[in-house]
């Protein structure tokens, strides 16, 4: 699943120039929401507030880097704008309802 996660950072991070190939479509499985929750949810509250989100980003990013250095950054600059997307509302949070419809508006 965090897989699923950096290839979705790295498919909405902006590209330096020159542009690298694009990641490869991961299309998440019912499973993925439970799994998704149980990472970044770190609070089990049963809503990804945006620190909690930042938080495993970085950590995602650090991850990235390490086994790619011409990658730092990319991550969390993918993993922000993906939860700009999720979070339909804008209030900060998000829930598992707005998970789903972007996984649904995504297929």
């Amino acid at each position: 699943m965090l897989f699923a996660i950096l290839a979705l950072a790295l498919q909405t991070a902006p590209t330096p120039a020159p542009a690298a190939p694009p990641a490869p479509v991961v299309e998440p499985g019912a499973e993925d929401e439970t799994e998704f929750f149980t990472v970044f949810d770190t609070d089990k509250d049963g809503t990804i507030s945006k620190p909690e989100f930042d938080a495993m980003s970085a950590k995602i990013d650090a991850e990235a880097a390490r086994q790619d250095p011409s990658q730092k950054g990319q991550a969390a600059a993918g993993l922000a704008t993906a939860f700009a997307l999720m979070d339909q509302n804008k209030d900060g949070k998000i829930t598992r309802e707005e998970y789903r419809a972007v996984v649904q508006a995504g297929r």
